[in-house]
């Protein structure tokens, strides 16, 4: 695994900046080293929508890249707003965050709006994903 910025925070949040800043970077590896080695589950709204267990990560990225690809997406980037929700219970956190990812599609400039709800776990490497979904407003 390589060098994870958030890795001996003590902040779950800056966990969850990380996995932004890594998806904003196209950086995969940033990305996936933001998560738990293992089981991990992600909700998101890209078919097939639910993906769970130790490839969870991989085959999101995956499915996102066919996705961005087949829509014509490029210059995409997620911003947050200050937390909703922080709780942290010993080795264990949930953080709600809202966000918008902004992109264009096509030649029109797009922005979906949505909360992401994280659940992380406390590592021997610091606070990671365990899993998340997006949740997308209208």
């Amino acid at each position: 695994m390589t060098k994870f910025s958030a890795a001996s925070s003590n902040d779950p949040m800056a966990t969850v900046e990380a996995f932004r800043a890594a998806i904003t970077k196209g950086d995969a590896q940033g990305v996936s080293d933001a998560h738990v080695e293992g089981d991990v589950a992600i909700i998101d709204n890209v078919a097939p929508f639910i993906w769970k267990g130790p490839t969870a990560v991989a085959d999101w990225m995956l499915s996102m890249t066919v996705s961005v690809e087949e829509r014509g997406i490029r210059d995409g980037s997620v911003v947050y707003d200050d937390p909703v929700a922080e709780i942290t219970d010993g080795d264990q956190a949930y953080v709600v965050v809202p966000a918008v990812w902004s992109y264009e599609a096509k030649g029109i400039r797009m922005r979906d709006a949505a909360t992401i709800a994280f659940a992380l776990r406390r590592t021997s490497s610091g606070w990671r994903i365990a899993g998340w979904s997006w949740n997308r407003h209208k």
